[in-house]
């Protein structure tokens, strides 16, 4: 069948093109991200765990080269940029004025920072600028950890069926954050307020995990 002059000069139009680094590509197409136990809950009076949609994660580490006086100058840059300034006490953790970034100090040279999905670029690209020519790395893992919620009165109950640390208000007050086991499952868990909690880990574990928490909530299901 002949093609019509129009039709050929549409089919030979160029498609739309985005230029990177040396070559081109196709304009991308943003799609949405899907998680492990993304809309999963669990529901019982007193106790509910549910996952954290569009939240993004990234890893922020020092060398030993960065001394603490560079580190606490960068951090406050961090902070009059962002809002949370990144605290170099172990097992704090810091938030933004508007609520929607927090920083966590993992050890002395290891931070995770917690943003909307719409932010992970912008943060990431003002931290390999302003870096320079000091050895602070950052590496985004939204898709490599998930992140649940735990609250309600029985919260602190549950965590403790598989984790071994002192979990009482005194001893693990709010917004402290700590690496830790639970159900022998390395994860990150923060006290988020009195009674909640907000714990991360590997997306491998993420069946594993949920059917742990299943379970152990079993016992709060007529309480």
């Amino acid at each position: 069948m002949m093609l019509t002059e129009q039709r050929k000069r549409r089919l030979l139009l160029p498609a739309s093109m985005t230029k990177k680094g040396r070559g081109y590509m196709s304009d991308p197409v943003k799609l949405k991200r899907s998680m492990p136990l993304e809309g999963c809950t669990i529901s019982h009076d007193g106790l509910i765990i549910r996952s954290v949609p569009d939240i993004a994660k990234i890893i922020l580490q020092r060398s030993n080269n960065v001394t603490d006086s560079e580190m606490e100058v960068f951090g406050q840059k961090f902070d009059q940029t962002f809002g949370p300034e990144l605290s170099q006490q172990v097992c704090r953790k810091t938030v933004s004025k508007d609520g929607t970034i927090t920083a966590h100090c993992l050890n002395p040279t290891i931070w995770i920072i917690l943003c909307d999905d719409q932010d992970v670029g912008t943060i990431t690209g003002w931290f390999e600028a302003a870096a320079q020519e000091a050895t602070i790395t950052t590496s985004e893992i939204t898709d490599q950890y998930i992140c649940l919620d735990i609250e309600g009165r029985h919260a602190q109950a549950l965590l403790a069926k598989g984790c071994a640390l002192d979990l009482s208000s005194e001893s693990f007050s709010e917004n402290h954050v700590v690496r830790t086991l639970l159900a022998q499952t390395n994860i990150v868990l923060w006290r988020n307020k009195e009674d909640g909690y907000r714990i991360l880990f590997d997306v491998s574990l993420s069946d594993y995990l949920w059917l742990w928490l299943k379970g152990a909530a079993t016992e709060f299901s007529g309480m």
